[in-house]
């Protein structure tokens, strides 16, 4: 209960996407070199990349959830509850796409 804290970043999540990343990392050269030299080397890119991705989604999560659950007690501060209201509505419909989208959201 307490890995799947929000205010704390959701540590079962970050763990489960690092754990994810190494995966990629070590299976996917395995599986190209078992293919071949060729497909072996894009194993590589593969697994490098995924490790990546997976590494920048953990973290990325950790710190949007860490955020917003500090962004919380300050909204219920305004006491408007019409604004409560509409900024939960809000952020359940309007989920950002890509990295980009979500650093737009959040400034």
């Amino acid at each position: 209960m307490l890995g799947s804290a929000d205010l704390i970043g959701n540590p079962t999540n970050l763990i489960r996407n690092i754990g994810s990343g190494f995966s990629d990392l070590a299976n996917k050269p395995k599986e190209g070199f078992s293919k071949g030299v060729l497909q072996g080397g894009l194993g590589v890119a593969k697994g490098g990349l995924g490790f990546v991705r997976h590494g920048v989604a953990g973290i990325g999560g950790t710190l949007s959830r860490i955020t917003r659950a500090a962004n919380k007690p300050f909204v219920v501060l305004s006491f408007d509850t019409e604004y409560v209201h509409q900024k939960e509505i809000t952020d359940m419909t309007q989920k950002p796409i890509g990295a980009i989208d979500g650093v737009k959201k959040g400034g």
